[in-house]
């Protein structure tokens, strides 16, 4: 209990952090500011510190993620993107006699710090990161081998997520592709049987971990 109120203070702690160094950065004008759509892929996997052997038995996995975008200029060539985005993370295994997957749903919520090419280019390259977190919920797990059962495991993982995520993308005055790439600062939950899915015993030790890349289209609505 004391772990899981530790993650929520640690959460509202770093979201004060990021307000404060933020809020000088943003103009008073609201010109430039923008608003829009986010739609993609996400291939996403649990990764096991301190345990090889589990971090190879678990596997990736895809889903379809989507939501919004909001851009503060900050300059021409330099703005602030916090996004709100629906994602479905886990991991999938199959080993020996065990075969499941494990999905967990987070609204990850981004604030990524963009600088692009010059302002007069028709396309423009963008490197972009920052801090993430993600608010847990949903977590199931649903196992196929040796018997066909699907629980809810929300109650076995952290309800919030801290991040980060870095990338590179190009886009347009109405329009941006992404390839990112992110993960989780601590980790996901406190059991190391990586909340009764794991595929087989595990070191006491290990450290669960999400790990994904995405691939996303903008388009600005405003």
């Amino acid at each position: 209990m004391l772990i899981r109120i530790g993650s929520h203070v640690r959460a509202r702690a770093t979201w004060l952090t990021v307000a404060l160094v933020l809020l000088p950065a943003v103009p008073a004008s609201p010109q430039g500011f923008g608003l829009g759509l986010l739609g993609g892929v996400i291939r996403t996997e649990v990764n096991a510190s301190n345990d090889e052997s589990m971090n190879v038995a678990l596997e990736h996995q895809s889903e379809i993620t989507g939501g919004l975008f909001f851009r503060v200029p900050v300059s021409e060539s330099f703005w602030i993107q916090p996004e709100a985005l629906l994602t479905v993370k886990g991991t999938q295994w199959n080993v020996g006699a065990g075969e499941g997957t494990l999905r967990l749903t987070y609204i990850d919520v981004p604030v990524l710090m963009r600088f692009a090419g010059p302002a007069s280019a028709t396309v423009r390259v963008h490197l972009f990161g920052g801090p993430s977190v993600g608010f847990l919920t949903r977590a199931t797990a649903e196992t196929e081998r040796p018997v066909s059962a699907k629980v809810d495991v929300k109650n076995r993982f952290d309800t919030v997520d801290l991040g980060w995520v870095v990338g590179v993308g190009v886009g347009g005055t109405l329009w941006n592709v992404d390839l990112r790439y992110g993960g989780s600062l601590t980790g996901i939950t406190d059991e190391p049987s990586l909340g009764g899915g794991a595929p087989g015993p595990v070191r006491s030790d290990v450290t669960y971990r999400n790990r994904a890349f995405l691939l996303l289209a903008g388009i600005r609505l405003y």
